[in-house]
């Protein structure tokens, strides 16, 4: 396997440990599998990769499908992946003319009825990331408060880090929240958040970190240039969401 299909299985992984910790996706033994993967602890990249293949990862599947289809690449390439996590040069290339490709997919991941409802939901113009996957599809059918409230939970946010505390596994960050403009689409603002530390995900915190935030976890530390790419695609994405 090339290592940028291996790096893309831990990336994939990484941030599916936290749904998968709340219960949201995959099974119970999911956990130690993804986990020992991405601490390096196991090397088996295939059964890392079956796991989220086939044991209740559908969304991720779906946009990851949808993704490498129209690029010619492996699901678990790592471009695909960060394309869809955070957001790169990829996702651009890509555009937004992608929704019958996703629903197509979605049919074949879950169900047919189920490919319907997003066939009439969906807007005809969609951008292959979480944030869209999180907005349009997770918390749809929400009213506004909630949704609002759900998208800034479960989103991966870019964040920077100001205090932490080690015994009590606990950080407080800033990062970029979605709220929900007047009209279309949501605005990009700051604010403060005590989030849980996994430090198998986030070793050797420093101070001033750039981090993603994930369903109240740290769940990476970002080069700057992964940030700059979350910071921007988050604040494309959610202006039409």
């Amino acid at each position: 396997m090339r290592e940028r299909d291996t790096l893309g299985i831990k990336n994939a992984a990484r941030f599916a440990i936290q749904p998968n910790m709340w219960g949201y996706c995959g099974e119970d033994e999911s956990q130690e599998i993804l986990r020992d993967f991405v601490t390096e602890k196991s090397d088996n990249d295939k059964l890392v990769k079956e796991t989220l293949q086939t044991q209740g990862f559908p969304h991720l599947n779906a946009f990851l499908e949808t993704i490498a289809s129209l690029c010619d690449l492996d699901a678990y390439d790592n471009q695909a992946v960060m394309s869809y996590w955070i957001g790169t040069f990829l996702t651009e290339s890509i555009g937004q003319d992608n929704k019958d490709t996703l629903v197509k997919i979605y049919g074949e991941k879950i169900s047919q009825p189920f490919a319907k409802q997003l066939a009439e939901k969906l807007p005809d113009k969609i951008y292959l990331t979480h944030l869209s996957q999180v907005a349009l599809i997770a918390a749809e059918g929400y009213d506004q408060e909630e949704k609002t409230k759900l998208i800034n939970h479960c989103m991966v946010a870019c964040g920077k880090l100001i205090s932490f505390d080690l015994e009590k596994r606990v950080a407080t960050v800033k990062r970029d929240v979605l709220r929900k403009n007047d009209e279309n689409g949501y605005s990009v603002v700051a604010g403060k958040q005590t989030v849980k530390i996994d430090s198998d995900l986030t070793p050797d915190l420093r101070l001033g970190d750039e981090i993603a935030v994930h369903l109240g976890y740290l769940a990476a530390k970002l080069r700057s240039d992964q940030a700059e790419k979350l910071r921007y695609w988050t604040r494309k994405v959610a202006a039409v969401i």
